[in-house]
């Protein structure tokens, strides 16, 4: 609680007190008494001090809240600023002379504008607002676990650390565009008539009745039927056969791969992005759009439908599915364990602390008994013991061991080295049993035995559970995996796997995730009417060819029904684009050791891609990546020529 200050006045004034009291002839009578003075001093500022944290322990409130447009949001769009605003009340008797108040800002790469510290008086009853800004690049969570208020005298001698916890979680949605009004009047008039099935010049301009509907804000008047409206007492819009819209199921994968990634980086969030613009884009041209979310087990599916609610529901799904943390079992327990540490340390100070959570001495030594050899030495410590009484009770047992001891060491000895080991037995086994428990007072086991004692005592104080997990904690380490990704998890951490397997190949492959996708095409397939339009945004270039078996059949299926589809990869940041229709590639880069290694990931990154590119187009898909130019307006190009070329059932 003292600070480095606070410690060397202290010893200052503990100097001069013992000076002048033991030199009390020589020096002036000034000098105990100062020193006397600067103690007094100290305790009396300790004591106000524990009097103050005594008095408004459990009576600091904090209230956030997230402000986009002057007004509290329940969730912010991404691209968008938004403003944080932290309001903090005093509810206690007293007053707390200096508090710096800072913020535990998420995790990520997020535009901060404004300061997330600040250095307050705390009044009763007058509230302190810390504001900033703040802005996230792509949808995904935003989670603020609460606030560290740090408490000093105004002398700087006694400090102390609180975190309020307020855990609060806000949706990031994704950003809100106009891709509408980029498509169309790219070609409103045709000067010769479209080829194929394409009856019409102009779009728009059918005269062919098909379905009359409630209308909809925005309808032109002249679709109105205005006899059927009079009728019903509501306006009803007409439909004509070039006019209907057309149905969209975008299939978004949330593997376990597309998770992996730092904050506001992942492969997911990329396509959900992109999966939340098709939906906007399709919405504002009045087609009826739905989304599949799969990954390595099951799939879920939002069934195609055009209402603002309906559009509401796919940003939110794409959200969600952005926000989506890795699950890494097969990060090494000890890792894991460092990283939950030091994450409970920053937000359960109060659980981490000596009063409640300290490590009796006798914890640190490591019991020989709980190996799984450890039984190899009662043998040792029984040794004379055992060889007295098979001389008693067996005397051949005894006389075939001391032939063969003769028979081993030359000139007669064999015996006496014999009766030397036996003796020395026990004085061995004592040896091994002392230094393997000392290993425990050790730095590097005696800091792990701590961290997994603390850390499961966090855990059970979470889970309201007993003492058992805390043992578990200490030696289980695949309770410590599945636990403590879960403790992450909770509190958006994300750790940063190796990627690759001992046999060189991406960890987080799963083909499992192929058979659900085919699946769930094929099920879009069985349930559409007529032409449809099936967007997949998944990352298949790590599952190579011999993992894309059910998608290619699900695609041919799809397309011998006069679908189409369009699968979208997403390609990693800062590789090189692969070569375009020409076969022209980018120029390489300078021939350094780094450019060399690049460029041998580069060179199986694109040639998977330019395999798994062949054997869709052959299936009849189109395959395009995340960073091409405008991926949506391809996506509504195919709309509006599958909406010409439309085919009942």
């Amino acid at each position: 609680m003292l600070t480095a200050r606070g410690w060397w006045l202290v010893v200052i004034a503990a100097i001069l007190t013992l000076a002048g009291v033991g030199f009390a002839g020589g020096w002036s009578p000034a000098v105990p008494v100062l020193g006397l003075a600067l103690a007094c001093w100290v305790f009396v500022e300790w004591v106000l001090f524990n009097v103050r944290l005594r008095a408004a322990v459990g009576k600091v409130r904090v209230e956030r809240a997230l402000l986009q447009g002057g007004r509290p949001v329940p969730v912010v769009w991404a691209g968008m600023t938004a403003t944080v605003r932290i309001t903090i009340t005093l509810d206690a008797p007293i007053r707390l002379p200096f508090v710096w108040v800072e913020d535990r800002v998420p995790a990520g790469y997020l535009d901060l504008i404004g300061a997330v510290k600040v250095s307050v008086a705390l009044k009763p009853g007058e509230p302190v607002t810390l504001d900033y800004e703040i802005k996230p690049p792509l949808p995904g969570l935003l989670r603020f676990e609460g606030v560290t208020l740090r408490v000093a005298d105004l002398a700087g001698l006694l400090y102390t650390r609180w975190f309020l916890r307020v855990p609060v979680e806000f949706l990031v949605m994704p950003s809100l565009r106009d891709e509408e009004g980029k498509h169309r009047g790219e070609k409103r008039v045709n000067t010769l008539p479209p080829p194929g099935a394409h009856r019409l010049r102009r779009p728009g301009g059918g005269s062919e009745l098909l379905d009359l509907r409630d209308y909809v804000p925005g309808d032109p008047p002249k679709t109105i039927a205005w006899k059927v409206s009079a009728r019903k007492d509501k306006l009803i819009t007409k439909e004509f056969e070039n006019d209907v819209p057309v149905r969209c199921v975008v299939f978004l994968d949330t593997s376990e791969g597309m998770r992996v990634g730092p904050h506001w980086a992942t492969p997911v969030a990329k396509l959900a992005d992109c999966a939340a613009a098709i939906a906007q884009a399709a919405a504002a041209n009045r087609d009826l759009i739905g989304l599949t979310t799969f990954d390595e087990t099951d799939s879920a599916t939002i069934p195609p439908a055009r209402t603002t609610a309906h559009k509401l529901r796919l940003l939110k799904a794409t959200a969600e599915a952005a926000a989506l943390m890795p699950r890494m079992p097969q990060l090494n327990a000890d890792r894991l364990v460092k990283a939950s540490h030091a994450v409970a340390s920053e937000l359960y100070p109060d659980l981490l602390d000596g009063s409640v959570n300290s490590l009796p001495k006798a914890m640190y030594w490591k019991p020989i008994s709980d190996t799984r050899w450890g039984f190899l030495l009662l043998p040792m410590y029984f040794a004379p013991a055992i060889l007295a009484l098979t001389s008693f009770f067996a005397p051949s047992v005894a006389n075939a061991f001391f032939s063969v001891a003769n028979a081993l060491a030359p000139r007669g000895w064999g015996w006496v080295a014999a009766l030397a080991l036996v003796a020395l037995s026990p004085f061995v086994a004592y040896q091994i049993w002392f230094w393997y428990g000392v290993r425990g007072f050790f730095p590097s086991n005696r800091q792990r035995t701590r961290e997994r004692k603390q850390l499961g005592l966090v855990f059970a104080a979470l889970d309201g559970t007993g003492p058992g997990t805390v043992q578990r904690t200490m030696h289980d380490d695949d309770f410590i995996r599945t636990r403590a990704n879960r403790f992450l998890t909770d509190h958006s951490v994300r750790l940063t796997p190796t990627l690759v397997d001992g046999r060189g190949r991406f960890r987080f492959r799963s083909p499992e995730k192929s058979e659900v996708l085919a699946k769930a095409l094929l099920r879009a397939v069985a349930r559409a009417r007529d032409n449809e339009l099936y967007v997949i945004l998944a990352d298949f270039v790590s599952l190579g060819l011999d993992g894309m078996g059910p998608v290619v059949k699900a695609v041919k299926a799809a397309r011998a029904r006069k679908h189409q589809v369009l699968v979208v990869v997403p390609w990693p940041d800062g590789l090189a684009k692969p070569p375009d229709a020409t076969g022209r590639a980018a120029l390489p880069p300078a021939p350094t050791l780094a450019s060399i290694t690049r460029r041998a990931i580069e060179a199986g990154f694109t040639k998977g891609f330019t395999e798994l590119r062949r054997t869709l187009v052959a299936a009849g898909a189109t395959v395009v990546r995340i960073d091409q130019d405008e991926p949506v307006k391809l996506v509504l190009d195919k709309l509006d020529r599958l909406r010409g070329v439309r085919v009942r059932r």
